[in-house]
């Protein structure tokens, strides 16, 4: 992560707001810095902080996404592998490789879960009722004896 220039951030400054990022509370940035809080305060309710922490959050989600990005194929490779070899040893290096590959949006289908959550339209269920009626009569009229699109059974002497 680049350092500001000096004279548009101090060192405190950052320190602060690295403090800040790692989930400290204002009393607690106080105490490590050994700053007054009042003076933590004024500098972290300000506009110029909230757009450096915002900044700063992203530059560090970017830059952990690269990281998972480029071992995405590393964790493939990992995950075929313990799964030939089925090494019960090794499932925390699979959960692991798992993991990656899920942090850059590789997970498993859920097309079944996505099916039954989908609300039809009333139009989209009556369709589906008239095709379903469609159906249901084609099979009874095939279902007969004498229908003519049964296939009769093939002897050796020809058909019965």
């Amino acid at each position: 992560m680049g350092r500001y220039k000096k004279r548009e951030w101090s060192g405190k400054k950052q320190r602060m707001l690295i403090l800040y990022e790692q989930g400290l509370n204002q009393p607690q940035i106080a105490k490590k810095l050994g700053m007054n809080q009042s003076n933590i305060s004024r500098v972290i309710n300000t506009d110029k902080f909230k757009k450096r922490a915002k900044e700063f959050e992203a530059k560090v989600q970017d830059e952990v996404m690269e990281i998972f990005t480029t071992s995405g194929i590393q964790a493939a490779k990992k995950i075929v592998e313990l799964s030939k070899s089925g090494d019960a040893k090794k499932r925390m290096q699979f959960d692991a490789a798992k993991e990656v590959l899920y942090q850059i949006g590789c997970k498993p289908k859920t097309v079944v879960e996505e099916t039954i959550r989908k609300e039809y339209t009333p139009e989209e269920v009556e369709k589906a009722k008239q095709t379903l009626a469609e159906v249901e009569a084609l099979t009874e009229r095939l279902g007969r004896r004498n229908s003519k699109y049964i296939m009769k059974k093939e002897t050796d002497e020809g058909t019965e």
